[in-house]
């Protein structure tokens, strides 16, 4: 099949028809730029299927129709014929009868394209499989375009491969097989849609089902209701009618009665009327009675209660007059301590004042003592000093040396005697105020509690340390036992949905015979296949189809050899005992061969679904039965209940575990408390320590001074005595060592002498200053607080006075009031007793008048009970006899 003529109209340049012959062999066409050769493979292109505007030179499909020029009008249609040679018959089958196929393309403006072959309308995916076939097409290398040979050259293998698939001639092939695929997913996904479809439609046709039962066994009981309820008005129709003539001559019978009981009540009223007409005045003489009575009352409750409130004043007042006396006493004595206690400051202040008169005097004077002393110490030192660096020119070494021991030996006398004279007094002081050296015990004591209170931080640390470990597991526990609840809900809320989805006819009138019918695993599609829909059937013989329990069969057909009775891996009632008997399970290739052996009403079965029946009648083992399903998903329930089982096992496991850890961190959390708790004790108690020594420091800072003060001195005394004892050593040693020369002891050691006494009276001097300027502070600071005391007290001697003259006053009026109330009991009694008189004057008017009352309405009364007996009780009939029936318009007129 070869390309024999091209006809052109309206396409591109070429809008007169235009043929080009194509002969055998080489065909070329020549001429310069511009005169339409292009447009001639482009139409070979565009008739072949091309629909790329691009590929075609133009914005869109329309441009390749012919657009016009200064001197032509545009066309609206174009046109291209190829003519196809087809001796060989290489064309598809739908276009091989013809030895020529003209294949037609058309176009009109923004109406699209139209292909047709030997003038009838195909598709562009036939034209596009025709030329495919001929291993042509608008994408065929077949054209080649510029730079079209360097691209197949540098083509990747994939592009390669569609060249060398036209060359042996197989494009066509791969395009309809693609076209297939198409197909064939297209019909797939169609026929997933339909068993989506089926999928729903069983279940509407169940639940259909089970409504059409519903509406069968509605109607059965509506009919027997409609038949009970017209029994039942039958019999209330009955039993009204006799009730109705009954309730008729009752009437008629209490008519009559009505008429003669008229005529009495007539003759009783006249009588009623006369003595009614007297009741009133005796009702108002005995309401004017009654009011007088209680305004008497009233007045007298007046007075007892006024009686009551005077002698509660009275009371009161008393009360009153005690509690004045108790406070008049109360501020005496506190007038009197605070006036004692202004006379023991003024004694006080007076002392500390006499002894302030000599205080400048002796501070002079031992000032003065000191300064002398301070003179005549530098006096005697700058003495000693000229006569030592005299001593020092006129004696020898030794001489000097020998001094110095003497010195050394007096000056150690004397420390020692002063240190004797400061021990003793350390020991009395220390005897005097054992308490006062109790400072290293009251540090150790704080050193102890801080070591505690630090321990007990410690120990909250690690406390709180492990209550965060403690958590973090718990919080690790929680999100496990958070996972495995989350584990059971999915499986337990499959386990519902597929019970539920299982028990869809547990409330039907006939449950389905398949959920009685319990199978092996993976013996479910072998029973579905067997038995198909007649699983959905009841057992009841109630239903309209039903299965029906039957004796077993005599002599019934064994079945064939090598299948094996499908019952022993089905458990199912008795009525299916005739069908399960005669049902083989065998293999796939068994079963074929053995269907030709069937009896009758037996077939086999693989446990994969395939199904042989006696009758020939084969099923695949891929044709799935909602009994297969059932079976499966019921299969599927015992799985997930396992699972459901072990799942809750191992959550009440991770439950437990985290019971555990929140029973552990609650313990850490208690534990962290208590040694939250213990440290906060801790820096309490750390806390009293600090102020009970602050206290005590305070109470004791004089005599811990002095104690101090007393044994640094000691402190230095021994000192400069170890120094003195280590100074003599040496001069005995170096003067032992020196050649023997005269010596000036007696004027050394006087001049020494001289400067010690001098130095030790300065420095007693000085000392004494020092105790002087303290008392005097003392007495400062205690005149102070004699100050505020004198002002304290005069307050409080002024408020009592006050007080005082305000509780005289107070008391006085008190007594004029019990004065007055003395006299006020005796003229309530008085009252009283006028009253009581009066009372009872009243009572007995009221009882009088009120007996005269009674017996005016008591003829009343009889009279009108002898008037209406009768018509009382024969009413009373009337309604009795017509309680079941509604009243006639006659019983309502009378």
């Amino acid at each position: 099949m070869h390309f024999s003529r091209l006809r052109l109209a309206g396409f591109k340049s070429f809008v007169d028809p235009t043929e080009l012959i194509i002969d055998p062999g080489t065909t070329g066409v020549v001429g310069p730029n511009g005169c339409g050769k292009s447009n001639l493979v482009e139409a070979i292109r565009w008739v072949m299927g091309e629909t790329s505007a691009k590929r075609m030179r133009g914005g869109e499909m329309d441009d390749v129709i012919f657009s016009g020029t200064s001197n032509r009008p545009a066309r609206n249609l174009a046109e291209v014929q190829l003519e196809l040679d087809n001796a060989d018959r290489s064309a598809p089958a739908q276009f091989n009868e013809d030895e020529k196929l003209e294949v037609s393309r058309r176009i009109e403006r923004e109406q699209g394209s139209r292909y047709l072959v030997n003038g009838h309308d195909v598709r562009a995916r036939d034209v596009q499989l025709l030329f495919a076939d001929a291993n042509a097409g608008a994408q065929s290398t077949a054209l080649v375009s510029q730079g079209k040979v360097g691209a197949i050259i540098n083509a990747k293998p994939q592009e390669r491969r569609g060249l060398l698939e036209e060359a042996a001639g197989i494009r066509g092939l791969h395009s309809r097989r693609h076209e297939a695929e198409l197909r064939l997913r297209a019909a797939e996904t169609n026929l997933e849609r339909v068993d989506d479809v089926i999928q729903t439609l069983e279940v509407q046709l169940k639940a259909l089902k089970r409504q059409a039962r519903q509406a069968n066994r509605y109607r059965n009981i509506s009919g027997h209701l409609r038949r009970a309820e017209a029994m039942l008005f039958h019999l209330r129709w009955v039993e009204a009618a006799a009730s109705l003539e009954t309730a008729q001559q009752q009437l008629a019978e209490a008519e009559r009665g009505v008429a003669d009981l008229t005529a009495t009540a007539a003759q009783t009223s006249s009588a009623q009327t006369e003595a009614a007409e007297k009741i009133p005045p005796l009702r108002e003489t005995e309401a004017a009675a009654a009011a007088t009575l209680h305004r008497l009352a009233v007045e007298r409750d007046r007075i007892e209660d006024e009686e009551k409130r005077t002698l509660a004043q009275q009371e009161g007042l008393s009360a009153r007059l005690r509690q004045i006396e108790q406070d008049h006493t109360r501020e005496q004595a506190l007038l009197t301590d605070a006036r004692s206690q202004l006379e023991r400051l003024a004694e006080e202040r007076a002392q500390i004042e006499q002894a302030q008169s000599g205080e400048a005097e002796e501070m002079q004077a031992a000032s003065a003592t000191r300064e002398t002393l301070a003179g005549e110490l530098g006096e005697a030192e700058k003495a000693l000093q000229m006569l030592t660096e005299e001593t020092v020119e006129i004696e020898s070494r030794r001489t000097h040396l020998g001094q110095l021991v003497a010195d050394g030996n007096g000056r150690l006398e004397r420390l020692n005697t002063r240190l004797r004279e400061m021990d003793a007094e350390l020991a009395q002081i220390t005897a005097e105020n054992p308490d006062a050296e109790s400072s290293d015990e009251a540090e150790a004591l704080l050193a102890e509690l801080r070591e505690a209170a630090a321990r007990a931080r410690r120990e909250l640390l690690a406390a709180e340390t492990a209550h965060k470990e403690a958590d973090a597991a718990e919080q690790q526990t929680r999100e496990t036992l958070r996972a495995t609840e989350n584990d059971v809900s999915r499986l337990d809320a499959e386990t519902n949905a597929l019970a539920g989805l299982l028990k869809i006819g547990e409330d039907d009138l006939w449950p389905p015979l398949v959920d009685a019918v319990s199978v092996e695993p993976g013996y479910e599609a072998a029973l579905g296949a067997a038995l198909g829909d007649d699983l959905n059937v009841a057992d009841d013989i109630g239903a309209p189809v039903h299965w029906r329990q039957l004796a077993p069969m005599i002599n019934a057909p064994t079945l064939p050899y090598g299948a094996e009775p499908l019952s022993t891996y089905v458990k199912a009632p008795p009525v299916l005992a005739r069908r399960l008997s005669q049902i083989g399970l065998v293999t796939a290739d068994r079963g074929a061969q053995l269907a030709g052996q069937l009896a009758p009403g037996q077939r086999l079965v693989t446990r994969e679904g395939a199904l042989w029946r006696w009758d020939g009648f084969t099923a695949a083992a891929d044709a799935t039965t909602p009994a297969t399903t059932r079976l499966n998903q019921r299969t599927r329930l015992a799985e997930l209940r396992d699972k459901l089982k072990e799942a809750r096992r191992v959550n009440d496991a991770h439950k437990a575990r985290h019971v555990e850890a929140h029973a552990a961190a609650a313990r850490t959390g208690e534990r962290a408390a208590q040694c939250r708790d213990a440290a906060a004790q801790a820096e309490a108690t750390l806390n009293e320590a600090h102020e009970a020594e602050a206290e005590r420091a305070r109470q004791t800072a004089e005599i811990v001074s002095r104690i101090v003060s007393l044994r640094e001195g000691a402190a230095q005394l021994r000192s400069d005595i170890e120094e003195t004892t280590a100074r003599i050593a040496e001069a005995n040693n170096e003067r032992d060592q020196l050649p023997p020369t005269e010596t000036n002891h007696q004027r050394l050691d006087a001049a020494r002498s001289q400067v010690s006494t001098t130095r030790n009276a300065h420095a007693a001097a000085d000392s004494e200053v020092n105790r002087l300027r303290h008392v005097a502070a003392s007495r400062t600071e205690r005149l102070s607080a004699i100050g505020a005391e004198v002002t304290i007290s005069e307050n409080r001697v002024a408020g009592a006075t006050s007080q005082m003259a305000a509780l005289k006053e107070r008391r006085y009026e008190v007594n004029g009031e019990l004065t007055r109330l003395e006299n006020v009991p005796a003229q309530l009694e008085q009252k009283r007793r006028d009253l009581i008189s009066r009372i009872e004057h009243a009572e007995a008017e009221r009882r009088e008048a009120a007996d005269a009352l009674a017996r005016a309405e008591k003829v009343l009364a009889d009279r009108d009970a002898e008037a209406k007996p009768r018509a009382r009780r024969w009413p009373k009939v009337a309604r009795t006899g017509c309680a079941s029936n509604p009243p006639s318009s006659k019983t309502r007129s009378t």
